[in-house]
């Protein structure tokens, strides 16, 4: 009904009332919920009460599956108002008077017998409750539930066959759930037919997962490998197919982001109090308003080097993530580099109006036309720990485990030159260093009595750097030096 209001031409005229598919299925559903449900007879013990009285009365005696169909009734009869409120804005209600004239009025659908072993394969998934039968909000819930996110559904035409193609395939009408768990960032197929035939969960759980996803993308379409070499077809409609796509091509990415990649190791994680972000150049990168609970990842980039003075792991910045916590619907994650290019981070240290410690980053990143714009991130903290614990992270300040300070002087002045007079290098690049006011130098290494050594590497040392600290901020340079090769 929702496509058929948006697809209406938009004109001063009014729009002839007509008898539509859809004006047929909600008439199904309106007679299903007012004459079938009260009089069905497993329900009719609960009287003519009122809708949350029968729920309760259900939960009261014991009855789990009359109270989530009383539920069910509610919801229903509930977005049927709302529905209809729409149908008459838009002139979308139907004739008063029509006769039924090829529309579908079929109430229930026809499905194949199939054997015991091809019959067991196909109800996997959802733990079924306190033991009882499978709970049919689980499979086809009508919004958000208490454990999951629903953002849309999809009616598929499925098949079940095997490697023998001279089995058949006998197209069944099904209906599949796009579901996430609030404890995952990956999103679940919950895939149900009108019977109890089809019964099953893809993409999270021991028993599917997206592993067993074959996409056919020509033809619009899913095939899932099940057990004892059955495999269920989907074939969808190519818009469900794209959204589809979309939102598993999304999630995934967002699990793959949260891991260490192969050239990087594990640097630090927080949870933060709140966080928000602005992109000019990608408005909906993030959400709009401040976003509570978000974790935020940091991950250490890594060269390995193979020199004639043997292998070093070479330190090339970070890779920093944020993303939305589970609890929120829309999932958002973003990727910055710090330390990857030859400019300085750019923070700024605030403090909030509730007194909590927070941090503010700019980033500028080329978009794809080469123009630069600047990104912008506000994190906010649980404890002045955790931002500093992030700051030195960035800076290099921490002393990592294994790891200890040799020399901590104070410092009046702070100057770089090359050492290489070709290069035609001048001093008014450095003079901006004259203008900061130096506070400290440290110097740390390797810990050598951690280490079992007499003293600290100073060649192809993974550890050893100067870390100089001025008031507005901090420069460091990590030295992992190689071998002195002399020629005779």
């Amino acid at each position: 009904m929702e496509n058929l209001i948006r697809s209406q031409p938009k004109s001063a005229e009014p729009i002839q009332e007509r008898l539509a598919q859809p004006h047929v299925d909600l008439a199904k559903v309106w007679w299903i919920i007012s004459e079938v449900l009260p009089n069905h007879p497993s329900l009719q013990g609960y009287g003519n009460a009122s809708p949350d009285a029968q729920v309760d009365m259900a939960r009261q005696a014991g009855d789990p599956a009359s109270a989530e169909v009383f539920d069910i009734q509610n919801a229903i009869t509930h977005y049927l108002k709302l529905l209809v409120g729409s149908m008459k804005k838009h002139q979308s209600m139907p004739p008063t008077q029509a006769l039924i004239q090829g529309q579908d009025q079929k109430i229930w659908e026809e499905y194949p017998t199939f054997p015991a072993d091809a019959a067991s394969v196909l109800t996997s998934g959802l733990p079924a409750p306190n033991g009882s039968q499978f709970s049919l909000s689980q499979y086809i819930p009508l919004s958000d539930t208490k454990t999951d996110f629903c953002y849309f559904r999809m009616f598929v035409k499925a098949s079940v066959s095997t490697d023998d193609p001279a089995t058949d395939r006998v197209p069944m009408d099904a209906v599949v759930s796009v579901m996430r768990s609030k404890e995952e960032y990956q999103v679940k197929l919950a895939i149900c037919s009108q019977n109890s035939l089809i019964n099953l969960l893809v993409g999270s759980g021991p028993v599917l997962g997206w592993k067993d996803v074959n996409w056919k993308q020509q033809v619009s379409q899913l095939t899932v490998q099940l057990k004892h070499g059955f495999v269920l077809t989907l074939a969808l409609h190519e818009s469900d197919f794209r959204s589809l796509w979309s939102i598993v091509n999304h999630t995934n990415r967002v699990e793959s982001d949260l891991r260490e990649r192969r050239d990087e190791r594990f640097a630090c994680k927080l949870y933060l109090q709140e966080a928000s972000y602005r992109d000019p150049a990608n408005p909906a990168a993030w959400p709009g308003d401040r976003i509570q609970g978000c974790k935020l990842m940091v991950f250490q980039r890594i060269e390995r080097s193979s020199e004639g003075t043997g292998k070093r792991k070479l330190h090339r910045g970070y890779r920093m993530v944020l993303v939305t916590p589970q609890q929120t619907k829309q999932v958002s994650l973003i990727n910055h580099e710090l330390g990857t290019k030859q400019e300085p981070m750019n923070f700024e240290y605030v403090t909030e109006a509730n007194q909590a410690p927070a941090l503010r980053l700019r980033f500028r990143e080329e978009s794809a036309d080469k123009k630069l714009r600047t990104c912008a991130a506000h994190l906010v903290f649980q404890s002045g720990r955790d931002r500093n614990d992030l700051f030195g992270t960035f800076t290099s300040m921490n002393v990592a485990e294994g790891e200890t300070t040799f020399a901590q002087v104070a410092l009046k002045a702070f100057h770089i030159e090359s050492a290489d007079q070709s290069e035609g290098f001048t001093s008014q690049g450095s003079r901006v260093l004259e203008k900061l006011q130096w506070v400290e130098a440290k110097v740390m290494n390797l810990d050598p009595e951690a280490a079992g050594l007499e003293s600290a590497p100073t060649v192809k040392s993974e550890s050893l750097r100067i870390m100089c600290r001025h008031t507005a901020g901090i420069i460091s340079d990590r030295m992992n030096l190689g071998k002195l090769s002399l020629v005779g």
